[in-house]
Order: C-alpha cells, then sequence, then structure tokens
C-alpha cells in the first residue's frame, strides 16, 4: 500500500502542465528577441564591419592620442610660462634703467642750468671789461702820448677781444650741449612708451597664459595668438634696451663735452682776471 502511494506522488512531481511548457517557450522567444536587439543596437553604434574589440581599440588609441595632446600642451604652456617669466625680468631691469636715466637727465639739467648761469656772469665781466677799455681808450686819448701806457692799452685790448671771440666760441659749444641733453630727454620719453607699451603686452600675455591653465587643451589660434604677443613684446624690450644704451652713451659723450667746457670756462676766467690786473695797474 505503501508502495502505490510513492509511486503516485512521484508521478505527480513528474507531471507539468501543457502552460508551463508555453512559459517556458514565451521565456525563451524574449530572452531570443532581447538577443537579437542588444545586437541590432551594437552593430548600428560600432557601423558596418567593425567589432567591439576594434571599437575599443580606437577607443583606446584616442584616449592615448588625447594624453600625448595633454602632455605637449603642458609642456607648450611650461614653455609659454618660461617666456612670459623672462619678459617680466626684462621689464624689470628696464625699469631700473629708466629710473637710472631719469635721474641722469635731471643730473644734465642741474648741470645746465648752472654752466647757463656762469657763462651768463662771465658775458656780464666780458660787459665790464669792453665798458674799461673804452674808457682806458678815452682816457689815453686825452693824455698825451706814453709809449708805456699805450702799449699796455693795446695789449690789454687785444686780450679783451680774444677773450670776447673764446667766450663765443664755449657759448657756441653749451648750445650744442643743450641741444644734446634735450635729445636724451627725447629718447628718455620714447623709452618709456616703449615701456609701457611693453608693459602691456605683458600683462595681456599673462593673463593669456592664466586663461590656458584653466583649460584642459590650448586653441591652437590662441596659442599662436599668445606666442605673438610673446614675440612683439620681447622686440618692444630689445627697442628699449637700444634707446637706454644710446641714451647712455651719449649721456657719457656730454659727460665728457661738459668737462671739456668747465677747464676752458676755468681758462677763461683766469684770463679775464689778467685781463682786468692790467686795467687796475695804473
Amino acid at each position: 500500500m505503501s508502495n502505490v502511494r510513492a509511486d503516485e506522488k512521484e508521478a505527480r512531481m513528474m507531471y507539468k502542465p501543457a502552460a508551463w511548457y508555453d512559459e517556458e517557450k514565451m521565456h525563451d522567444s524574449l530572452g531570443q528577441r532581447v538577443h537579437e536587439h542588444k545586437t541590432q543596437v551594437t552593430a548600428a553604434a560600432l557601423g558596418p564591419g567593425r567589432s567591439v574589440v576594434d571599437a575599443v581599440r580606437e577607443l583606446k588609441e584616442r584616449v592615448a592620442a588625447a594624453e600625448e595632446n595633454a602632455r605637449k600642451e603642458r609642456t607648450q604652456r611650461l614653455a609659454l610660462q618660461g617666456q612670459v617669466q623672462g619678459l617680466v625680468a626684462d621689464l624689470d631691469a628696464s625699469r631700473a634703467n629708466a629710473k637710472q636715466l631719469e635721474k641722469i637727465i635731471a643730473k644734465l639739467n642741474h648741470e645746465d642750468r648752472e654752466l647757463r648761469l656762469a657763462l651768463e656772469n662771465d658775458a656780464k665781466r666780458i660787459e665790464d671789461l669792453e665798458f674799461a677799455k673804452s674808457a682806458a681808450l678815452e682816457s689815453h686819448h686825452s693824455k698825451p702820448r706814453n709809449a708805456e701806457l699805450e702799449k699796455r692799452a693795446n695789449t690789454a685790448v687785444a686780450a679783451a677781444e680774444a677773450a670776447t671771440a673764446r667766450l663765443r666760441e664755449e657759448q657756441a659749444l653749451h648750445g650744442s650741449m643743450r641741444a644734446q641733453c634735450r635729445e636724451a630727454q627725447t629718447r628718455a620719453k620714447v623709452a618709456q612708451e616703449l615701456q609701457a607699451d611693453a608693459e602691456a603686452r605683458a600683462e595681456r600675455a599673462e593673463r593669456a597664459l592664466a586663461a590656458a591653465r584653466t583649460r584642459s587643451d590650448v586653441d591652437s589660434k590662441d596659442r599662436a595668438q599668445l606666442e605673438i604677443e610673446l614675440s612683439s613684446a620681447r622686440d618692444t624690450i630689445s627697442g628699449l634696451h637700444f634707446q637706454l644704451k644710446t641714451t647712455s652713451a651719449q649721456r657719457e659723450g656730454l659727460a665728457a663735452d661738459k668737462a671739456d667746457l668747465e677747464a676752458q670756462i676755468s681758462a677763461l676766467r683766469r684770463d679775464l682776471d689778467a685781463i682786468s690786473s692790467l686795467f687796475l695797474v695804473k
């Protein structure tokens, strides 16, 4: 009896209704459709004749190319940064030179004023000598002839005329020095304008470089514009240095001319003193 019931139980467990088979078939069909849909989507995304392996390989190549471009861009940004830093250093040196140039011009102006006053005083002394010479000649003509007095008067007149001629030469030299001084002032102004332009270009280059750092890559057009700005700024700085060197050399020439002029003025004053002593001797 117990054996019959066991057989029935086993038979019932092995029995599966027809609906179960229909459901299995439905699941298999749905899975097949999903698989076909995935295959179609993948094929459409990859394109004709391309496999997933090809797509992965191309993706890796694109990633490697992007990394290489990023590395090149970083190298270029570092190079540009070095150029900007060098430009800033040149600007600092130019500012120091410009300040030194301003001091030189101020000193030249002061020396120019001193020389002008000294020459005016010498001119006044020449006028006094001319008056004394005229008075001496008038007194000589009103007195009886005396060879010694006539000789002394003639010597004094000749010395006064020579001193007057030398003074005129010194005045012409001084006028040339003042013209050179004004030219040096003009060069200083030009140098200051060049410096201001170079500073503006450097600031634009620094802003462009800062903007480039905030991006993952640098657009070639922006980079070309940045290089143009840096090149132009470097050219401007070179011109500024040339102006400063030229003005410094010119100032050395002015200093030599000034020393020579002072020596000649000292000799002129000694001659004037000697001439004055001739009129003072009775």
